[in-house]
């Protein structure tokens, strides 16, 4: 081999020597290149070690590209599957858990299909939730107009700073798809008071904050934020599914990840005597209880998804709702039947466009 290189090398120089072009400097090169072995060699050495390296440098560039493009495109037919799923009757697109890790691309389509925004750090225009202001109930159990059930509903929507998008991806582009959960939590102030809070405009991240639902003392139901949207119930917060794994998405690089994305936040409103900051008080009332039970039924969650605002905290300071009595809430849970009529996620493909809603 390295004498077919000399040979080779050695025609090369004889046929650029014959040149009448060639100029004086680069012939006396290639005069002492076919007069000197050793320095022929070296040259020999260095053009195989560029050509070697140009050839090592592909092969990882390939192996790279399909490292990092193989998962993206994994994730994107995830996503667009779970999208796309909605052939059957309607269900929420969070069903679908995906890997953590793997990073999902922004599809063209998804904005067209969903009421998700595809990326947190280019969210759709918040302005658009203006549009909310008044919605059926429907929008909120899309069987409501139906007659059914031991509760009372309305609707009180938040000022659209209080809420937000869910997302098809977190702030580093993993995917952001986990089955639904429900949060419990308690006022603490009284009905009135969290009305007149969502209602105000809070430009401040800090201060914005939400429900899907609130049950008052006799056990009428008022909905706060339409499911399919991004409540701001919890803030620093990670839900512990029953395979013992974390679940959790961060949406805002300033802020600690929370599972605000995939929940369904109720809160029962606080007696009157529980106003204040201690550990307990005398408790809820059973129509808050019933209420209460048949909502969460309403969502077809099953019991190992159904959480409280205490349990998924990670600040140490959320201790709500205090003074529940869990066992009570999963008797009267268990009398209802689980349905889905609580769609908590995206509105799917074959959903109608919500009325109103500027897209």
């Amino acid at each position: 081999m390295t004498l077919c290189g000399f040979s080779v090398m050695k025609q090369l120089i004889k046929q650029l020597w014959n040149q009448e072009l060639c100029p004086k400097m680069l012939r006396k090169f290639l005069y002492r290149l076919l007069h000197r072995p050793l320095w022929l060699a070296i040259v020999i050495c260095a053009i195989g070690g560029v050509l070697l390296g140009s050839t090592l440098s592909r092969a990882v560039q390939q192996q790279f590209s399909i490292a990092t493009v193989t998962p993206s495109s994994i994730a994107l037919r995830q996503t667009n599957n779970v999208l796309n799923s909605a052939r059957m009757p309607r269900r929420s697109p969070s069903v679908a858990r995906s890997s953590p890790g793997t990073v999902a691309k922004r599809s063209p389509q998804l904005l067209d299909v969903s009421n998700c925004s595809a990326n947190p750090k280019q969210p759709r225009n918040p302005r658009d939730l203006k549009a909310l202001l008044t919605l059926p109930l429907t929008r909120f159990r899309v069987t409501a107009n139906q007659i059914s059930g031991p509760v009372q509903e309305r609707s009180s929507v938040a000022h659209f700073t209080n809420f937000g998008w869910r997302f098809l991806v977190d702030w580093f582009g993993a995917s952001a798809l986990h089955e639904p959960i429900v949060v419990l939590h308690e006022t603490v102030g009284s009905f009135e008071s969290v009305i007149n809070l969502f209602s105000q405009s809070h430009p401040n991240d800090d201060d914005q904050v939400s429900y899907h639902a609130l049950i008052r003392e006799n056990g009428a139901i008022v909905y706060v934020v339409p499911p399919e949207y991004r409540a701001y119930g919890a803030g620093d917060s990670v839900f512990i599914n029953a395979d013992r794994q974390e679940e959790t998405v961060q949406t805002n690089g300033k802020n600690p990840p929370s599972v605000n994305n995939f929940a369904y936040h109720i809160s029962l409103v606080t007696p009157a005597e529980g106003r204040h900051n201690q550990a307990t008080h005398g408790g809820y009332t059973k129509n808050q209880y019933e209420a209460l039970a048949w909502l969460v039924s309403k969502t077809g969650i099953a019991d190992d998804r159904i959480t409280t605002h205490k349990i998924v905290d990670r600040s140490g300071t959320r201790i709500d709702p205090r003074s529940f009595d869990a066992q009570y809430f999963l008797q009267r849970l268990h009398s209802y039947p689980r349905t889905q009529e609580i769609i908590i996620g995206c509105t799917l493909p074959d959903a109608p466009a919500p009325p109103n809603l500027a897209r």
